[in-house]
């Protein structure tokens, strides 16, 4: 009788610990693909309570990191666009002068607010990091529209004029 009460408590005593260790093995497996980058991995969110827990903390940890690298990879390609434009805008009002198209010095204010502009969003892209870091809290501030929209079109007027536009 108390081998069968032994053998019995070694085979419970198993099957509990592949309750247990199966989803820990898949949890972990998990945990090692979200290291290799794969944000899109899954823990099991079955098996015991506090288990089922982790797993579905870890599943909302995969999703908020891959919201963060999705807000990141927008904001470079905002930051990409954003220098663009006023480096486009040097190149068109250099090249006019180089051309012959405008006179040697007349797009100099234009070009001092164009390297202006740069140095501004640099200068935020470096206070955004800092932000990320915590070293900093945000002061927003109202911008006039018309004042930036009519920056972007003076500093695309000698392209327009060659083209007659």
């Amino acid at each position: 009788m108390s081998a069968t009460a032994g053998l019995s408590a070694v085979v419970g005593a198993l099957l509990l610990a592949r309750w247990i260790v199966g989803p820990l093995d898949r949890l972990r497996a998990a945990a090692s693909e979200v290291a290799r980058g794969e944000l899109r991995a899954q823990a099991p969110e079955r098996g015991p309570t506090e288990l089922a827990e982790l797993g579905a903390a870890f599943n909302e940890m995969g999703r908020s990191l891959e919201r963060l690298f999705d807000s990141r990879r927008e904001l470079v390609a905002w930051a990409s666009h954003d220098l663009r434009t006023p480096l486009a805008s040097m190149q068109a009002m250099l090249e006019a002068e180089q051309d012959g198209l405008a006179d040697p010095g007349e797009y100099t204010d234009a070009l001092h607010r164009q390297v202006r502009l740069l140095s501004s969003i640099v200068d935020d892209l470096f206070e955004l990091a800092r932000i990320d870091a915590g070293a900093v809290t945000l002061d927003l501030e109202q911008a006039s529209l018309a004042a930036i929209a009519g920056a972007c079109l003076r500093g695309f007027e000698a392209e327009a004029r060659t083209r007659g536009i």
